[in-house]
């Protein structure tokens, strides 16, 4: 294969991702709106659009499966595209981790699910995935300064659940299980922040070809139903 088809094939590797992105962190929203809406809450449109996100990966593995087969392509080709893999493990695994948030969400009560702060994280949760893609598609060179910063506050705000939780469990204010599935929620949303910090690592210069367009988070909608902490 010439080198021309395979940078043409390179690059329809990385709209693809790029697109697919777009779609996870909407998702990752969409999963934090509606479990801030209402307790029991599960939108068909959520699992309509989980399945749609899976055939997108599917297509996306099967191009750059296709990419890595072609013994002449050069040696950058083969490692941007293991990269974009790489980062599109990473992209699934918050794909899956979101559906999560709506069903944890189920078994807490409004007045708990407010007094965590879960708003504010779920804010910051959907900005550090978006500057993550944002680091990993070369976009933007101050992104990786804003993740680490992002990384920090996270981890402030989760260690803040966890010793809020284990006070409120000592007092009894709330029943058990509703503070148990706090927790459970917030380490969901932990593993969601690692999994969207990986894109980032995946490899910086993958796209060091044409630079995408930032991932648009300002569009980022207001969640209700969470409390401003």
């Amino acid at each position: 294969m010439s080198d021309r088809s395979a940078r043409e094939q390179l690059e329809s590797c990385r709209q693809s991702f790029a697109l697919i992105a777009d779609e996870v962190i909407d998702y990752l929203e969409s999963s934090l709106k509606s479990a801030g809406v209402a307790r029991y809450a599960f939108p068909e449109e959520i699992l309509s659009r989980e399945h749609a996100i899976a055939l997108m990966f599917l297509e996306l593995n099967h191009r750059c499966l296709n990419l890595l087969s072609l013994a002449d392509s050069i040696q950058h080709e083969l490692q941007t595209v293991a990269s974009i893999m790489k980062a599109a493990r990473e992209l699934e695994q918050v794909t899956d981790l979101s559906r999560q948030i709506i069903e944890r969400r189920a078994d807490i009560g409004t007045e708990v699910f407010e007094s965590f702060g879960f708003n504010t994280i779920g804010n910051l949760l959907v900005l550090l995935a978006s500057r993550s893609v944002d680091a990993f598609s070369g976009s933007d060179p101050t992104a990786l300064d804003d993740i680490h910063t992002l990384e920090c506050e996270l981890d402030d705000m989760h260690r803040q659940v966890h010793e809020n939780a284990n006070a409120l469990m000592r007092i009894a204010m709330y029943p058990p299980g509703e503070i148990l599935a706090s927790r459970s929620l917030s380490w969901n949303l932990e593993r969601i922040a690692a999994h969207a910090s990986g894109i980032s690592r995946s490899l910086t210069l993958a796209f060091d070809l044409l630079p995408m367009e930032p991932t648009r988070i300002g569009k980022m909608m207001p969640m209700a139903g969470f409390s401003k902490n």
